[in-house]
């Protein structure tokens, strides 16, 4: 808003106030500009991540070396991000191909708007001794991976996935079948 005093910001400039106001002798007056930031509301969705504290965790198996964020960071309209593994954003990441270490990982994810305002989000990936179970819709609704104990069973996701101009059938999996390594289950 516009307003006669820089410091209070008390006085606003409004019609019936520059009738009231007297002028000076070369007919000026002085108004002075007030902006407030815009806020923003940054939509983001963390696939297969679960927000604990301040971070975003998830687990993988012991086995994986190369990691995609490409389908996990959903953005809203007008955002993008630079990843990084570190918080200065010294060198960034390709979000298909994260080369992870030996059991933690951490992924600094800066999300920009269109008014260049950030801000970032931390991912934590740990490994653990466990298997990854993924599923494949073929194209339809997402369902989350499971981690699975070695040797141990997958569960029978208790979503049916959807995709538009199909039918789900089953999955092509014996869900009493111990799972032994990354395994992936498709819909049929």
């Amino acid at each position: 808003g516009w307003f006669y005093d820089e410091d209070t910001w008390e006085e606003p400039f409004t019609l019936q106030s520059l009738l009231n106001q007297s002028l000076r002798e070369d007919n000026q007056v002085d108004l002075y500009a007030k902006f407030t930031e815009k806020s923003y509301d940054y939509q983001v969705t963390f696939k297969g991540f679960e927000k604990i504290g301040d971070e975003y965790v998830t687990k993988i198996s012991a086995s994986v070396t190369k990691f995609s964020l490409a389908d996990k960071i959903i953005l809203g309209d007008n955002l993008t991000c630079i990843l990084s593994k570190d918080e200065n954003f010294s060198e960034v990441l390709s979000p298909d191909a994260i080369l992870l270490d030996e059991r933690q990982n951490i992924v600094y994810v800066k999300v920009i708007n269109t008014y260049g305002q950030n801000k970032i989000y931390t991912l934590r990936i740990e490994k653990t001794d466990a298997v990854t179970v993924t599923f494949d819709t073929e194209g339809g609704s997402y369902i989350p991976d499971q981690l699975v104990e070695y040797g141990m069973y997958a569960v029978r996701p208790a979503e049916t996935p959807e995709r538009y101009g199909y039918i789900f059938l089953n999955w092509d999996f014996d869900f009493s079948t111990p799972i032994t390594q990354d395994t992936e289950i498709r819909a049929i």
